[in-house]
């Protein structure tokens, strides 16, 4: 009787220790934006409209931990840098920009940062970050508009060592929640979509351990979707050219076991092939 009330005893306690620690991990939480579909301009200084394009700032996308934008104005703000001076928006609403900027392509850069990172501005991902964006900007200064994109998630449980590194679990279950919502999809999608509009603009994506689960996950779904439906139809054809939701996607350290990437890997066939003098 007293062995089994002593192990009841620590299962209780070993359950609230657990419940405590999912809620005190996760305590720096951000809190949704009550607008998550669109951006609701307001007139006032921030607003993406009033932004006079083009602009050197670290564009910021924050999510909480249930995958909801923040301030979904951040995202419009994004789209707002990539898309400004087109031809195609003659007559219809479009960024502010200076009439003197030269229409130069874009080269959007986007970031997930990973575990134990966020958006502080002493935060070593951010600062080599900017610093690559810097040396993109100085190196494409006369050819092209390097936009930098951060999207930073509440990664951080901000505890010494090793306290920080009993995170994990609940930093991957955040994670996945916030794949599973679906909005690091829509950020990567969205920025492709204005991408593709102009055939001399690149789109890179770039993610940091259960960052680039995230990005993962955004991306290596659509990619089996748009393979599958160019196919040829039949053995030994060629498969209809496409172009992904973005030019490269690098994954660094990734946090997701290597059998996640098997329906990629089975996409590559001895049979059907892509024709190399295809245009896309």
């Amino acid at each position: 009787m007293k062995s089994a009330g002593l192990l009841l005893f620590l299962l209780i306690l070993w359950g609230a220790g657990y419940l405590f620690a999912l809620v005190y991990f996760d305590r720096n939480q951000l809190l949704a934006g009550k607008e998550q579909w669109h951006c609701r301009f307001r007139n006032v200084p921030g607003d993406p409209r009033l932004t006079v394009r083009p602009t050197t700032s670290l564009k910021m996308i924050r999510l909480t931990n249930l995958g909801e934008f923040v301030e979904r104005c951040e995202l419009t703000d994004v789209l707002y840098e990539l898309n400004w001076g087109r031809d195609d928006q003659v007559g219809h609403p479009h960024a502010e920009f200076d009439p003197k900027a030269p229409k130069l392509p874009k080269l959007a850069v986007l970031y997930v940062h990973g575990w134990k990172h966020d958006a502080s501005k002493n935060d070593q991902n951010r600062v080599e970050f900017e610093s690559l964006i810097d040396r993109l900007r100085e190196k494409h200064k006369t050819d092209k508009y390097v936009v930098g994109i951060y999207v930073t998630w509440n990664a951080k449980a901000d505890l010494p060592e090793p306290l920080e590194s009993l995170s994990f679990w609940v930093k991957k279950a955040d994670a996945d929640r916030i794949s599973q919502g679906g909005a690091v999809t829509k950020i990567v999608s969205s920025i492709g979509a204005v991408i593709k509009q102009n055939g001399h603009d690149q789109f890179i994506a770039l993610g940091h351990s259960f960052g680039a689960r995230m990005l993962y996950s955004a991306t290596a779904q659509s990619l089996v979707n748009q393979t599958e439906f160019s196919h040829p139809g039949y053995n030994g054809g060629h498969y209809k050219p496409f172009r992904g939701t973005a030019d490269s996607v690098i994954l660094l350290n990734p946090a997701f076991e290597a059998s996640r990437y098997t329906v990629l890997d089975d996409l590559t066939r001895s049979g059907e092939k892509f024709s190399w003098d295809a245009p896309i």
